[in-house]
């Protein structure tokens, strides 16, 4: 929209006028632009920066005076403002309002029904309902009812009933205080009554207790109708004589006491005296034992008889004569015992306890020190860490046994384990070889699932063998037996057939040197199986007749036989024949 003639010719007027400066006044509103304020002018949708010396906001309606190419706003007609001093002589005439924002109020007397004050300082307050303030310094305070949320300072207050759920206070003057759990670093206390007490350093007085257990006491004083003490450590410089003589005399201890110049007379009753040293000029006992410088017990000047023995006897100057004898060492040539029970002791260098004897410091089964040990429980160790034979019970208490050595030896061929374990058989496998030969092995390979026979070929059989010390064999040989071969021409009708076959009862293979079989024969015409006796005849046919691999030699003659692994060597083969 353009500018009107009439504004555009006062403005050009005002321009063109040099000599004297002349003001024009106009409408506008105000626009708040980019932080700026502004005014748009009446007729007009230019934005003309503005100076200001009225309060208006965006949208008021305002007067402008437009001189020397400036636009200063003088007036609002929106709000209009009123005199300074018209607004001071009402500010001390107002004292009702019903909000106040201020950062600070003087005033003789406020009254008010919602108040927020930061800081409240007064010398009088009354409040009738409610104050809630963050933080309050108050000198005194009289209140019915306070509910304070935060933290209350004050310098002195007097409360009839409090009730909190944690005190904590310098000093404490309390008349009467019921109290579940108190933990005090230092407490004054006149006096206390409780049904248990712990005192970790308790100092008093006087102490007086009906019952009393401590652990450790130290007392200058000890003052006590009846004191049952099991030890104790008296300073006898503070005993009087007169003490120690009734001590003695109503134990019984001493008979006829005196008590004379710090010394004791009487006579001792019943008393076994024990010391590195004891002076008398005359030392009377019914029985007296010594014990001498080579660790014996002598009982001097009696004999079995208990008659006084010379001492020019030489059975008492160079031996011992007892039926008992008690001695920590005893050296001598020849001992001869009937009955002895030693513990604690130490015999051709064993050494023999309550529970066990060993050699040397080898006091238990899982000790590696080169000796023997023995004891009640049926433990046994002998050897060293390397070489031992060691049967013990371990911590779940089952009992094992462990042998190590360079060389075992088990069994009455005298063979050593390794060489037993060795021979033992760990492994047989029979392989097949389908051959196109019945002569030699050709078109072919060996595996140990059998093939099936067809017109033309010819299968083999073998039997690997592994031991337990790794080697390996075939058996009956490397290159194997023919079993299979073509079919023959068809011939005349003839008798028939007689077969014969063996079944063991428990395998061909021992393992660990140790079971046993049954070998058993079978023969059969015709496909039927005829009777054998045990003595091996087999009606009009013959007798079965076994033979062992390596000898010609009839074994047994019978429908059964039984071998053993004490009767195997590495490998063995029995066969059997029927024989007229």
């Amino acid at each position: 929209m353009a500018l009107s003639s009439d504004l555009i010719s006062q403005f050009v007027q005002i321009t063109q006028e040099k000599k004297e400066s002349k003001e024009t006044t106009v409408y506008g509103t105000i626009v708040e632009y980019d932080g700026g304020k502004y005014v748009r002018l009446d007729g007009s949708d230019l934005l003309t920066p503005i100076s200001t010396t009225a309060d208006a906001l965006n949208g008021e309606r305002v007067t402008v005076m437009i001189k020397d190419h400036t636009a200063l706003v003088t007036g609002n007609i929106s709000s209009p403002s009123a005199r300074t001093d018209t607004v001071k002589e009402m500010g001390t005439k107002i004292s009702e309002f019903e909000i106040v924002i201020a950062d600070k109020v003087s005033t003789e007397r406020l009254e008010a029904e919602i108040a927020r004050i930061d800081t409240l300082v007064a010398d009088n307050v009354t409040i009738k309902e409610r104050l809630d303030a963050n933080e309050a310094n108050i000198n005194t305070l009289t209140a019915n009812n306070a509910t304070i949320t935060g933290k209350l300072t004050a310098a002195e207050a007097e409360i009839e009933t409090l009730k909190t759920t944690k005190l904590d206070a310098t000093v404490a003057e309390i008349t009467y205080a019921t109290i579940k759990s108190l933990e005090a670093t230092d407490a004054k206390i006149n006096n206390l009554e409780a049904a248990y007490g712990s005192f970790r350093d308790l100092t008093t007085d006087k102490l007086t207790a009906v019952d009393a257990s401590i652990a450790n006491l130290e007392a200058t004083k000890l003052s006590a109708t009846d004191a049952d003490l099991k030890y104790a450590n008296i300073d006898f410089a503070n005993i009087n004589m007169a003490a120690v003589k009734k001590l003695f005399t109503d134990s019984g201890i001493i008979k006829d006491l005196v008590v004379s110049d710090g010394k004791i007379t009487g006579e001792l009753v019943g008393v076994t005296i024990k010391g590195d040293l004891i002076e008398a000029n005359t030392l009377k006992a019914d029985k007296l034992v010594i014990k001498g410088s080579d660790g014996l017990y002598y009982k001097l000047n009696v004999d079995s008889l208990g008659e006084t023995t010379a001492s020019s006897d030489e059975k008492y100057q160079n031996g011992l004569d007892g039926s008992v004898i008690i001695a920590k060492s005893i050296v001598a040539e020849k001992i001869a015992v009937d009955d002895l029970v030693a513990f604690d002791a130490t015999i051709g260098g064993f050494n023999i306890t309550e529970t066990s004897i060993y050699s040397g410091v080898k006091a238990s089964a899982d000790n590696t020190t080169r000796g023997i040990y023995l004891d009640r429980d049926g433990q046994l160790a002998v050897g060293d860490a390397n070489n031992f034979l060691k049967y013990y019970k371990d911590a779940d208490g089952n009992y094992k046994l462990e042998v190590s050595a360079q060389s075992i030896k088990f069994s009455a061929s005298n063979k050593t384990l390794e060489a037993t374990l060795g021979e033992t058989i760990t492994k047989s496998v029979e392989e097949f070889y389908q051959s196109s030969s019945p002569v030699t092995l050709a078109g072919g390979k060996w595996s140990t699932e059998q093939p099936t026979w067809t017109e033309g070929t010819y299968i083999w059989r073998r039997t690997a063998i592994t031991y337990g010390d790794g080697s390996s064999e075939y058996s009956p040989s490397s290159t194997g037996v023919c079993i299979t071969g073509n079919t023959g021409a068809k011939g005349d009708d003839g008798a028939a057939a007689i077969t014969l076959s063996i079944t063991s009862s428990n395998g061909t293979v021992f393992k660990n040197n140790t079971g046993s079989t049954e070998l058993t024969a079978h023969v059969y015409v015709g496909g039927v199986e005829q009777t054998i006796t045990a003595a091996g005849v087999c009606g009009t046919l013959g007798s079965i007749k076994w033979y062992k691999s390596g000898s010609t030699a009839v074994v047994a003659t019978a429908k059964s036989i039984t071998v053993s692994a004490t009767d195997v060597t590495s490998a063995v083969v029995y066969t059997c024949q029927l024989e007229d």
